[in-house]
């Protein structure tokens, strides 16, 4: 009788070590690059709802600001920027920001000149999205782009440098193709003086 017992413990005992080990661990994040698609704000983190919380660390702190004059007056009006420089920051942009006060964005430095197209993903608040040239020089508007939809928006003239404000912005600034914009940075970059200057 007991070594009926133990035979059944010992079978009991192998069955459980030779099955297969339970789905516990989360699946492997999806790899990050350089924007799919030419699209800026991709998905490093799950999507979130605009009522639910925040993700852990799903805003990034961005290394660097900086003051955007929108032409040579000295009374012209000045914009308060975060500058967007790094793959990663770029990446970020605006992502889970749930308010963006007038006359503050983020400029956006990309790598290299040609047409880009942005998305929406992640973003909670509507954008003015501003393609610059080389030369600082407004190349066209993408005005009031819709949050949380993923259509990309772009112009067909290549730019070099991207800046978004608060929806609405653009046209209260007057902000449209030919605008000259001037950039000073003022915090935490390489590039510090007037860098849109003529």
């Amino acid at each position: 009788m007991r070594q009926g017992k133990l035979w059944w413990s010992f079978s009991i005992f192998l069955v459980l070590v030779s099955a297969p080990p339970l789905a516990c661990t989360r699946p492997p994040a999806p790899v990050q690059g350089e924007k799919a698609v030419d699209a800026v704000h991709s998905d490093p983190v799950a999507p979130v709802a605009v009522d639910d919380g925040l993700p852990a660390g799903a805003i990034h702190q961005f290394s660097g600001g900086g003051e955007v004059r929108l032409d040579e007056r000295a009374e012209a009006p000045v914009l308060l920027v975060e500058v967007a420089r790094t793959p990663a920051e770029r990446e970020q942009g605006l992502m889970y920001r749930r308010h963006l006060a007038d006359g503050h964005g983020m400029l956006f430095f990309m790598p290299e000149l040609r047409t880009w197209n942005f998305w929406m993903r992640n973003t909670l608040i509507p954008l003015d999205i501003i393609f610059v040239g080389e030369d600082w020089r407004v190349v066209g508007v993408a005005e009031r782009a819709v949050p949380l939809t993923e259509t990309g928006r772009g112009v067909p003239i290549p730019s070099r440098y991207v800046l978004e404000l608060g929806a609405g912005q653009a046209e209260f600034l007057h902000i449209a193709t030919g605008t000259h914009l001037q950039f000073r940075a003022t915090m935490g970059s390489a590039a510090a003086g007037r860098v849109g200057a003529p």
